[in-house]
């Protein structure tokens, strides 16, 4: 099984590649902070990053010229301003301050090389493989519903915001992998009693998943350690642990919690309660009530009126997907499925509320923020299921699964390609199906080719998974 494990983690990264080929190094709307955040990382350099200073909006340094700015973001994501043909060593781009650089942007500072192009390739194409990495792991050392809970709720938000995200520079990468993937490896670890190596390999996985958001995201790492608390409770469940434990358990939370928030500045801000400064309560709850739904459902890739995010087929395919795995799964609903289901879903409205306050808009914040939390809602369900699994072991569900997957995948990187190598312009039209156009990347090969090797990949790569999960449910049946 293994070398099976390795062909689908090998199909992955090959999926991961395109996608890390499929856009310029200035696709995403704070990638110029990114960037310039990461040359800065290690201090000035003559070479890499001088003048760093005070602006009216935050910091700025100057770096290696990256790409043409418009309207304070990358043209090539904001195509908003007429192209010019730029020849500078150096350009002037917002930066993280001094001594704020977390540990991602210094991480990241290691893969700098003189082409800045190879540079940003080489720090996606590292991303891709600890996504493989965590994957393998996943499908290795994790087993039963625990395992098809954590691969079902990767795969069913792959498409298209978590793809994107997890494969670019964004810190949101790391952030949303480690909460993706970390409560599994917690989960196998406490209740696995199978040899010592294993378990020292599932608590490496557990902690390099954990350090991922820890090092990046103050949000993510609240989101790690509410699902890691949501399994230890499900394991006390489960083990029928006495009262007087889980209430010895709950107390420390409860003491333990609010210690942690009064120490950490970053943590407290999160907990405050506040108010809209500019509406009312019940309006701000009303619009945050009817719209947080559909935030969310951008994880999937579709937004009202979709404004060049490609076709609404995307989203409506990819929610669907979810749905129907997330339907199988409640089949025999239990009363834990119902208590996790939903504390999740809660903490998801808190958070997506919150972010709302913070920016003081009526408009929830885009579902890309929570993803991962949509990962791992998929995921408690499977774990605390007591129901059939044998749906997986039809034939006609998972070709059917594997088409609709892939045909949304396909419209996700063609859009994706579209949208950078036409530069924004005309595109979702088809009036050209070939993809060449503006190529970022100075090699023999063309966007065309990177579109044909991801989407036969990715087909191979959903049906080689589902095939193994499949087996693994036949095995245990």
């Amino acid at each position: 099984m293994t070398k099976r494990y390795l062909v689908s983690t090998f199909l992955l990264f090959v999926v991961l590649l395109c996608w890390t080929l499929s856009s310029s190094i200035g696709s995403g709307g704070d990638t110029d902070h990114h960037l310039s955040s990461i040359w800065c990382a290690w201090g000035e350099d003559a070479k890499q990053c001088k003048d760093i200073a005070t602006t009216e909006i935050g910091y700025s340094a100057s770096v290696p010229y990256m790409f043409q700015m418009c309207d304070g973001r990358p043209i090539d994501f904001h195509p908003a301003c007429e192209f010019v043909s730029e020849k500078l060593d150096m350009q002037r781009l917002r930066t993280s301050p001094p001594g704020s650089q977390g540990i991602y942007y210094k991480f990241m500072h290691m893969f700098i090389i003189q082409n800045v192009h190879l540079s940003v390739l080489l720090m996606r194409l590292f991303n891709s493989l600890v996504v493989a990495v965590l994957f393998f792991g996943a499908m290795k050392f994790c087993s039963g519903k625990n395992r098809l809970g954590v691969i079902l709720g990767f795969l069913t938000t792959l498409i298209s915001e978590s793809i994107v995200t997890i494969t670019s520079i964004n810190p949101r990468s790391w952030a949303a992998l480690g909460v993706i993937f970390s409560w599994a490896f917690l989960y196998e670890l406490l209740t696995t009693n199978k040899q010592h190596w294993r378990k020292k390999v599932l608590a490496f996985l557990y902690i390099l998943a954990c350090l991922l958001p820890l090092s990046t995201r103050i949000d993510a790492s609240t989101f790690l350690v509410f699902s890691n608390c949501l399994i230890v409770i499900l394991i006390f469940i489960e083990r029928n642990v006495a009262y007087r434990q889980f209430l010895r358990f709950g107390i420390g939370i409860v003491v333990f919690f609010p210690i942690l928030i009064f120490l950490i500045p970053r943590l407290r801000a999160i907990f405050v309660v506040r108010s809209s400064p500019t509406y009312g309560q019940l309006q701000f709850l009303m619009m945050q009530l009817v719209h947080i739904p559909e935030s969310i459902a951008q994880i999937w890739g579709y937004d009202v009126g979709q404004q060049g995010n490609g076709p609404g087929l995307i989203g409506l395919i990819g929610f669907g997907v979810f749905v129907l795995f997330l339907g199988q799964g409640l089949q025999e609903i239990n009363r834990r499925q119902g208590w996790l289901m939903s504390l999740t879903a809660t903490f998801i409205f808190i958070t997506m509320y919150r972010g709302s306050l913070l920016v003081d808009s009526l408009v929830p914040l885009g579902g890309r923020y929570v993803l991962s939390l949509a990962a791992f809602f998929m995921g408690i369900v499977y774990v605390a299921s007591e129901g059939s699994l044998a749906f997986l072991t039809k034939k006609g569900f998972c070709t059917s699964v594997v088409v609709a997957l892939s045909i949304a995948h396909a419209l996700a990187l063609y859009s994706n390609i579209e949208f950078y190598t036409k530069r924004g312009q005309n595109i979702g039209f088809f009036d050209a199906l070939s993809l060449r156009g503006n190529w970022w990347w100075n090699s023999w090969s063309s966007p065309n080719w990177v579109f044909i090797v991801g989407v036969i990949s990715f087909m191979f790569f959903i049906k080689s998974t589902l095939d193994l999960l499949s087996n693994s449910i036949t095995a245990e049946l």
